[in-house]
C-alpha cells in the first residue's frame, strides 16, 4: 500500500467554481461595544485566540497545552521554538489590548472597521516568495480594532479551507470575498 500525501490548503488553480461569498443576510458582527468591554472579551480569548493563530501556522499544540503554558507551567513533547510562538504570540496579544486601553485614554480618532479591514488585507498579502504572516495580521487586526471599541473577529483554525480560498482569491487582486469572510467569523 502506497502512502500519499496529505495537503491541508489547495492551491489557487485547484479551487474550482465561484468564490465562496457569504450571504446578503448575515449581519455585521464586528460591532461596536466600547473600548473596556472589547478589551475584556479579546483578553477572556486569549488562550483560543493565541491557540488558533498557532493552528493556522501549522502548529500541533493543543488548547489545553496552551492554556496550560500561559499559566507558566511547560509542556513536554514539543519544541522550545513551538512553545516560544505561542508565549511570544500571547504576549503580543497583550500588548495590543493594553495599547487599545491606553489609546482610549489618550484621544486621536481609531481607525474604523473598513479602515482595519483594509490594514489586514494589506498585511496579510504574500511577499514575494508567497509567505505569508497571518498572525501578525490578526494582531494588527485587533489593534486597530480594539482601539476604536470594536469586537474582534477570530479566524477558527476548522475554518482554514475558507480562509485558503478567500486568501488565493486576494492573490488574484480580488479582496472582497477575505472582508467578507472576516465580516462573518465569530467574534471574540
Amino acid at each position: 500500500m502506497t502512502r500519499t500525501p496529505l495537503r491541508t490548503a489547495p492551491d489557487a488553480r485547484e479551487l474550482p467554481g465561484p468564490p465562496l461569498i457569504p450571504p446578503v443576510t448575515v449581519r455585521d458582527r464586528i460591532r461596536r461595544v466600547g473600548v473596556t468591554e472589547a478589551v475584556a472579551s479579546f483578553t477572556r480569548a486569549l488562550p483560543r485566540l493565541v491557540w488558533n493563530m498557532t493552528a493556522l501556522e501549522h502548529g500541533a499544540i493543543t488548547l489545553p497545552e496552551v492554556h496550560t503554558l500561559l499559566g507558566g507551567v511547560t509542556v513536554g513533547g514539543y519544541l522550545l521554538d513551538e512553545e516560544r510562538r505561542v508565549l511570544d504570540l500571547a504576549s503580543r496579544c497583550t500588548r495590543c489590548a493594553r495599547a487599545a486601553g491606553t489609546a482610549q485614554a489618550g484621544g486621536g480618532a481609531p481607525p474604523t472597521v473598513q479602515e482595519a479591514l483594509a490594514h489586514y488585507v494589506e498585511n496579510v498579502a504574500a511577499d514575494g516568495e508567497g509567505r505569508r504572516d497571518l498572525a501578525s495580521a490578526q494582531i494588527g487586526l485587533a489593534t486597530d480594532l480594539l482601539a476604536g471599541g470594536h469586537r474582534v473577529p477570530l479566524v477558527p483554525r476548522s475554518r482554514r479551507i475558507e480562509l485558503d480560498h478567500a486568501l488565493a482569491t486576494l492573490d488574484r487582486g480580488d479582496p472582497a470575498e477575505l472582508v467578507g469572510f472576516l465580516r462573518d467569523c465569530a467574534v471574540l
